[in-house]
């Protein structure tokens, strides 16, 4: 690190400062005044590129071994990276009280969560660190976030709050998963709580709520035509079909039920936190002659999701038979999606 330092009666400035955090580059200023037992400051940060993790690791005991932090009962055994696993540190903030400011044009949340065109303000004092408010550009749409990390014994307790508009499918699922799984907008808002001894404790415990609501889209990897097939081919037959049939008719839609697109109308999901898994209720999206009935959930502290998913024909084409489909597909940051479909037998609609 390098500054131009002035220092008077209990005052430090420092002033063109350039300094690197988690190999990233950041230049500054700040202002420290000692007032007692206090000290107050004022920091100012812009950087091209900077993990808010690796910002934030001062206020984690990074000195602690594995057996010190499974006796504070840390879940970390599946943990996702970006939660590191030893407990809190915010003795640092007994006796400090400023604000901080930063700009970045790319502030990391953990991938895949990259924050563009970032401004942070947060402000540190006896109640803790409070992120004011956070606001930048993820996946396309308009973020705004807020929180307030608070010392609770040898742990932290957590509010937050975030809220994300006009954000686009195909960004998440290319950041999440690497694939362009599906198309079209969406906004996610929710708020949650909890406490933990570490920040993957901390995480497994959240609780609070939320929506999801889907604009006009589609989806890249599931079609509802391998059904359309099936159920034309029943409709023009009054042959009972035999479990030979029905056994091919069922690998050809497991062959080919991620091999087209699923247009579907906007949809609305209620986002549950408990436990710090994220469940979505469940929710049909409505398509041109198709629906799906979705289930799922986010597991938090390990960034995985789980989904389940029953397609069925709607209207003309299934009013003599309705083939339905099921798929459970499953991702992680670091892992795309599979989809090993069943089908059900065709059934004649009363």
């Amino acid at each position: 690190m390098s500054a131009n330092l002035r220092k008077k009666a209990g005052v430090i400035d420092l002033d063109s400062v350039k300094a690197e955090v988690a190999g990233d580059a950041i230049e500054g200023s700040a202002h420290f005044e000692r007032d007692g037992v206090t000290t107050k400051f004022k920091i100012a940060a812009n950087a091209e590129r900077v993990s808010l993790p690796a910002v934030l690791g001062v206020l984690v005991a990074w000195e602690r071994t594995a057996s010190t932090e499974e006796m504070l009962g840390s879940v970390s055994a599946d943990a996702a990276e970006v939660w590191p696993a030893r407990g809190f540190a915010l003795d640092l903030i007994d006796n400090a009280e400023g604000d901080v400011t930063l700009n970045a044009r790319t502030l990391v949340l953990g991938a895949p969560f990259q924050v563009a065109d970032a401004t942070l303000n947060a402000r540190v004092d006896n109640d803790g660190l409070a992120i004011t408010d956070l606001d930048g550009r993820l996946f396309g749409g308009d973020f705004a976030a807020s929180g307030v990390l608070s010392p609770r014994g040898n742990g932290a307790a957590l509010t937050a709050k975030a809220d994300l508009k006009n954000a686009s499918l195909g960004a998440l699922s290319e950041a999440v998963a690497g694939n362009n799984l599906a198309e079209g907008p969406f906004d996610i808002a929710f708020s949650v709580q909890g406490e933990g001894l570490s920040p993957p404790g901390l995480v497994a415990g959240l609780s609070g709520k939320g929506t999801l609501a889907l604009g006009e889209g589609v989806l890249t990897a599931m079609t509802s035509e391998p059904l359309r097939k099936v159920a034309a081919k029943a409709a023009n037959t009054t042959i009972k079909a035999t479990k030979a049939e029905i056994d091919a008719d069922t690998e050809q839609v497991r062959n080919t039920l991620t091999d087209g697109t699923y247009g579907f109308a906007p949809a609305t999901f209620a986002l549950d936190v408990k436990n710090g898994t994220v469940r979505l209720a469940p929710t049909t999206l409505a398509g041109t002659g198709a629906e799906a009935d979705v289930n799922a959930y986010v597991e938090l502290a390990s960034l995985k999701l789980d989904s389940e998913w029953q397609m069925r024909l709607t209207g003309p084409a299934a009013r003599r038979f309705r083939p339905s489909a099921w798929c459970s597909p499953g991702l992680s940051m670091r892992r795309a999606p599979s989809c090993p479909p069943s089908i059900r037998r065709p059934s004649r609609a009363t």
